[in-house]
């Protein structure tokens, strides 16, 4: 989750999420004992640059340990040196704090593992389950790699033991307590004046550079008055890297009013920065952070840290919920949630403009509170922020963090044993997953979620979920089952009243129609949905019947007339959020200017579908695309561009799973072969598509079946001509395999 988008930049201490693959950026120079940065210079800088170390010869890399008093002077010192070292190490830093002398405990190795893969490139389906698991996986990804790895307040040997990279080009600083003993390390020990920031050249008082780090922030923290102090306390339970005002009077359970004056103080003080970027929001320095909460953890009773942190977490369940109800009316309808507000401001979401730009503004807060919630106990808030956040996977780049949300809103809500957050969460996987093609598990979670719903007596609620099963047999092109199915769905709706559910059923109903040729029921069902969906606006479901009804227009040939439901099917994908609908409209829209004999209209959207299905990364839409390119090319007599288009295709649909296009894309493929006489490949092609279409009982594969069935069953007396080329095939084959 700390990598979808940017890193957090905060470690483990924010919130409870995996660590940040990157030490935290530091706004000021921090300089340290010169002695301590000659010993990591003399250990870890050779005189060749990427080169490594004498002692890397040994059974693992050098590993060098830094131990003092508890505070943040040795890491400032170790990161501060690691930026001047940047050079030695060409693969970069890994960078974590192991929170050894914090109030709740070291964290854990698995934990770090975690962030640590996710910075080194692995996907969150790639994380292995078990930490010997991550453990291998690590130090192979390490193996071959020059990097520092930089791991602050450690607590034990055991700690730091699983993250060790493997003997090579890699090098490990530590810092920790005095005593940290860990086996086979270079050891150097600090004392309370061995490690000092720049607070003496800012000030220019050389008395100043003999005090360490943390006296410093002691000394600027008691020179705040008692509200200061306490509001710095509670600033550092902030779950996210940054904060808006608002944000922090819910924290610190003040309006906005009061807590402006004293996050002014803070940031005369220097303890608090105003980011240069929006100056509306601010962050505490990384050093300032640690002290902060190790005096929260002293100065505050346990229940009223609770209380600060139950107030920020449901100051952004608020947000996200009020923004939720704009962006969800593209998917279907906004969720209904009923929860605690407490005593504080609302966020300002006064329209669907700002709800995207607070989700823009809030996201990595908001992946944030996920992890607080889920770390500190408080579930009713967790599976409430998670079902507002049930959509976000439909922007590529918040993929990976949905489902990562999702599934830890499942794990607590069973945990808890509450049956309506796990209804609600497995609803919220399951569309996740069937974006992300994951279809068998996708399946799986839903079925769990109807039988729950129905167990509830929900029926809104499980004909929703029901609605997903129909897309879900579609996508497998079960249609005996999807279309009762969509039936059930239409009779439940039309007895609830719930006319968006109604003309939902009816828009899938229509394209298993369409899907099955089954023309004239499909026109008589769109007709009905587009008036339904034009009655009560609904941007997904309109673009849906318009791009079928185009569709349609087009199979009984009419491309005319399929113009306008194109280009309209495209303008309504485009106000949501979508980018695969997006990409399927424009794939339309080209088909639809092809048909109408607008070559250069139809080449430059055929183009756009293609580069829209690869930003959002929808792989199976990508293959549609370059199908439909290849037979562009093909029909203009570019062999060369079709058979490349084809040959990517076939490839990507490989990739995907998707068996029915596959067998589209080679039997597409295999018309080009024939083209440029390959018709061996071609042969080969067709006899893998009839394969595939056997598979499936319909019309469409029936045909194509017709088809293919020849270069499946040749005619068993072949012509002479046809004897030759099999005889020079086979002298070919003998020469390519080293005979004569």
């Amino acid at each position: 989750m700390a990598q979808a988008g940017e890193d957090v930049g905060r470690g483990a201490g924010w919130g409870g999420l995996p660590l940040s693959g990157r030490p935290p950026q530091h706004t000021r120079n921090r300089t340290g004992r010169e002695e301590a940065s000659r010993w990591l210079d003399r250990l870890l800088l050779p005189a060749d640059a990427c080169a490594a170390p004498e002692s890397a010869a040994s059974e693992r890399a050098t590993v060098c340990v830094l131990t003092g008093p508890p505070g943040p002077a040795a890491p400032a010192l170790v990161l501060h040196w690691a930026e001047q070292a940047r050079g030695r190490f060409c693969d970069g830093h890994l960078y974590a704090d192991l929170r050894g002398s914090g109030p709740d405990g070291p964290g854990r190795p698995a934990d770090v593992l975690d962030g640590f893969l996710r910075a080194l490139g692995v996907a969150e389906s790639g994380l292995p389950g078990d930490p010997a698991g991550k453990e291998l996986l690590y130090r192979s990804l390490l193996d071959d790699r020059s990097m520092l790895i930089v791991l602050a307040d450690a607590a034990s040997d055991a700690q730091v033991r699983p993250l060790l990279p493997p003997a090579g080009d890699c090098a490990v600083v530590v810092t920790g307590r005095v005593g940290l003993a860990i086996k086979g390390a270079y050891h150097l020990a600090m004392d309370a004046t061995d490690a000092t920031d720049s607070t003496a050249e800012a000030t220019q008082d050389p008395s100043a550079g003999r005090a360490s780090a943390g006296d410093a922030f002691a000394h600027a923290y008691q020179a705040l008055p008692l509200l200061g102090r306490r509001f710095l306390r509670l600033l550092s339970l902030h779950p996210g890297p940054e904060m808006s005002l608002a944000a922090a009077a819910a924290l610190t359970g003040q309006g906005s009013a009061q807590a402006r004056p004293l996050m002014d103080a803070l940031v005369e003080a220097g303890l608090v920065e105003a980011l240069a970027a929006n100056p509306q929001r601010f962050r505490l320095h990384e050093l300032y952070h640690a002290f902060a909460r190790d005096r929260a953890g002293f100065e505050e009773n346990a229940e009223d840290i609770r209380l600060a942190r139950r107030r920020v977490l449901q100051w952004y369940l608020h947000g996200s919920y009020l923004a939720a109800r704009y962006l969800e009316l593209d998917c279907y309808r906004a969720l209904e949630l009923s929860f605690i507000t407490a005593r504080h401001e609302p966020p300002a979401v006064p329209d669907r403009r700002a709800a995207q730009e607070w989700f823009d503004r809030e996201w990595m807060n908001l992946l944030c509170a996920v992890g607080s919630a889920s770390e500190h106990g408080f579930p009713d808030v967790l599976w409430q922020l998670s079902a507002t956040l049930r959509f976000t996977y439909l922007r590529q780049d918040r993929a990976e963090a949905t489902l990562a949300v999702q599934r830890i809103a499942l794990a607590s809500a069973r945990h808890q044993r509450n049956r309506h957050a796990e209804a609600v969460a497995l609803d919220s996987l399951t569309l996740a997953l069937v974006h992300a093609g994951a279809v068998h598990e996708a399946e799986e979670h839903n079925l769990l979620s109807i039988a729950l719903w129905h167990l509830q007596g929900e029926r809104a609620r499980e004909a929703v979920a029901r609605l997903i099963q129909v897309r879900i047999l579609m996508g497998r092109r079960d249609w005996p089952h999807a279309v009762p199915l969509g039936w059930t769905v239409v009779d439940t709706a039309e007895q609830l009243g719930d006319r968006r559910l109604e003309a939902a059923a009816l828009g899938l109903l229509a394209e298993c129609y369409a899907e099955t040729r089954r023309f004239e029921e499909a026109q008589l069902l769109l007709h009905e949905v587009v008036a339904l969906h034009r009655a009560d606006p609904w941007a997904s479901g309109l673009s849906d019947a318009l791009w079928n009804t185009s569709r349609v227009l087009r199979a009984v040939g009419r491309p005319a007339a399929a113009l306008g439901p194109a280009r309209d099917a495209l303008v309504q994908a485009e106000a949501t959020a979508d980018g695969s609908r997006q990409a399927r409209g424009l794939l339309e829209l080209a088909l639809v200017w092809q048909a109408n004999g607008h070559d250069e209209k139809a080449l430059a959207t055929f183009q756009r579908a293609t580069a829209r299905a690869r930003l959002c990364a929808d792989r199976a839409g990508q293959a549609r695309a370059l199908g439909a390119v290849a037979g562009y090319h093909r029909g203009h007599g570019d062999l060369s561009a079709a058979h490349a288009f084809a040959e990517r295709a076939v490839a990507l649909s490989r990739e995907v799973g998707d068996r029915w296009w596959l067998a589209v894309s080679l039997e597409q493929s295999a018309q080009t072969l024939d083209l440029l006489d390959q018709s061996a490949a071609a042969t080969r092609h067709r006899q893998e598509a009839y394969t595939l279409f056997e598979e499936f009982d319909e019309p469409r594969a029936h045909e194509a079946r017709r088809g293919l069935s020849a270069a499946v069953h040749p005619d068993p007396w072949p012509t002479l001509e046809q004897k030759q080329r099999d005889e020079r095939n086979d002298r070919k084959r003998t020469v390519r395999d080293g005979g004569a």
